[in-house]
């Protein structure tokens, strides 16, 4: 049985680098086998279908297929859309009324592992598991290079 899913791309089409066309994109999952493919603007992200074996290959096929047709390499997260759901609902920082644009998601490829779990950057409070990291910021710094810090 197919279900839906969403592809994140990370660093592609960012500052003029690492430039991929979303046709060429869509069709790279087209043809690793799967369905209702649709991308979002230039962001990377896809919303696709596909049944749960090839859906655990994705990540692994994209990249590949991105690396030796564009010569970069452009790690890819999957989640289904049932994992999306729940990650919205449970969100530990909903409860507080914050801003939601102040509210962030990041998901991870593997679960953290040993020290250094933590992040020096200024996080209110962070949850951590081994899907994803659901932050609330309370600024962003930058460094002199003008870059997020």
């Amino acid at each position: 049985m197919r279900s839906v899913h969403v592809a994140f791309l990370r660093g592609v089409n960012v500052g003029g680098k690492h430039s991929l066309p979303m046709t060429a994109l869509a069709a790279l999952f087209t043809e690793s086998g799967c369905g209702e493919v649709r991308t979002c603007i230039q962001s990377g992200n896809v919303l696709f279908t596909a049944g749960t074996a090839l859906a655990r290959r994705i990540p692994a096929l994209i990249a590949a297929g991105i690396s030796k047709r564009f010569g970069f390499e452009a790690p890819v997260v999957t989640r289904t859309a049932a994992e999306l759901a729940a990650i919205a609902k449970n969100n530990p920082f909903l409860r507080d009324g914050p801003d939601p644009k102040a509210l962030h998601v990041i998901f991870l490829a593997d679960p953290p592992t040993g020290p250094g779990r933590g992040s020096s950057t200024p996080i209110a409070r962070r949850r951590i598991d081994s899907s994803c990291a659901a932050a609330r910021s309370t600024s962003c710094a930058r460094t002199e290079s003008g870059k997020a810090g």
